[in-house]
């Protein structure tokens, strides 16, 4: 798996390039929470203002055909912008990876 570099700031934007394609990966702090949402090649694939969660994959499954991203984050606790890097991480599962941690 891929890991790709989280700040530890309430508010932030990633822009990756992986597998050919440009991702834009909006997360921001919301009521305790910790929200997101994708764009892959200029297209919205997840609106913004999805939860994110522990070890789910990020987008819906019809996007899956070339991966996926998970935020890894210890005994299920939720997920909290001044852990990342620290104990919660985000990876980019390429599509033989994603079979392995279903």
């Amino acid at each position: 798996m891929q890991s790709i570099t989280l700040q530890n700031i309430p508010n932030q934007e990633l822009i990756v390039t992986i597998d050919g394609y440009r991702y834009s990966i909006p997360i921001k702090s919301a009521n305790g929470f910790m929200t997101y949402g994708i764009t892959r090649d200029g297209v919205v694939i997840v609106e913004n203002g999805n939860r994110l969660v522990n070890g789910a994959p990020l987008f819906l499954y019809k996007y899956m055909e070339t991966g996926n991203f998970i935020l890894t984050v210890p005994d299920d606790e939720l997920p909290d912008y001044k852990q990342f890097q620290s104990t919660q991480f985000l990876k980019y599962a390429s599509k033989e990876e994603l079979g392995l941690v279903r």
